[in-house]
């Protein structure tokens, strides 16, 4: 699948994205069963040099040189790395990853965390606008790759909920399904159509095929009980050794 690598690693499934100028941008595995928020350790042996954020399902953006690095967790849902041996890690489990990366103006990667609430507020947007105060722009984007998370199949959400309402104003109608008590939501195709609207080169855009409730033999979901175990997302900038 183009952008994408999955592959079993002994007998765990591993999803590679890949770099369309080479290399491995990042890396999707999946983590202990019984590791929590509250008591975690990285699933590597990284004793330095990650910055692994508490993801509050919001549209805060770290920067690796300023952020206080593991042990240490700061609050965000999204980390941006132009540091040559820097490395990021988020967590999943139904949300959508959503990488860009690019080595202009120099060699940078940037990762989401993209759940529903964090998609209403706008964390796409606001990602983008980072990247321009940094002087990137869509134009300097090698790759971007959504997914893989929860597809509209198995998301829903009760219709009197505040944020359903917030999601259904914002949403085009064809990416919602209106039941009599629930709304379903196409997170993907959301996130899909905001990017190329961004400018997002299509042919540089990659996309996952996969709902993670539905297939629960290659990834976590947590809307199928997965309540503590999470798929472990690393990234670095291009040109970077993943896990050397």
């Amino acid at each position: 699948m183009k952008g994408f690598h999955l592959f079993l690693e002994g007998s765990l499934p591993v999803l590679d994205y890949l770099s369309p100028s080479g290399g491995v941008i990042a890396r999707l595995l999946l983590a202990d069963r019984r590791s929590s928020r509250k008591k975690a350790e990285p699933p590597l042996p990284f004793q330095s040099g990650l910055l692994w954020p508490l993801q509050i399902h919001g549209t805060t953006i770290l920067d690796f040189k300023v952020a206080p690095l593991f042990p240490d967790r700061p609050e965000g849902d999204g980390i941006f790395i132009d540091r040559q041996g820097g490395r990021g890690m988020l967590r999943f489990a139904d949300c959508f990853p959503v990488i860009f990366s690019g080595r202009r103006p120099f060699p940078w990667v940037m990762a989401l965390h993209c759940g529903f609430k964090g998609t209403v507020e706008g964390i796409i947007d606001k990602s983008l606008e980072y990247l321009d105060r940094r002087g990137i722009g869509v134009d300097d984007f090698d790759g971007t790759w959504v997914g893989p998370g929860i597809g509209p199949c198995c998301f829903d959400r009760r219709r009197n909920d505040p944020w359903t309402r917030r999601g259904l104003a914002l949403f085009d109608r064809k990416a919602t399904i209106e039941l009599e008590d629930t709304v379903h939501f196409d997170i993907a195709d959301f996130l899909q159509k905001r990017l190329l609207e961004a400018g997002v080169a299509r042919e540089r855009l990659f996309v996952t095929p996969w709902c993670t409730h539905c297939r629960k033999d290659l990834f976590y979901s947590y809307r199928g009980g997965d309540e503590k175990a999470r798929m472990c997302l690393f990234f670095v900038p291009p040109g970077s050794p993943l896990f050397a």
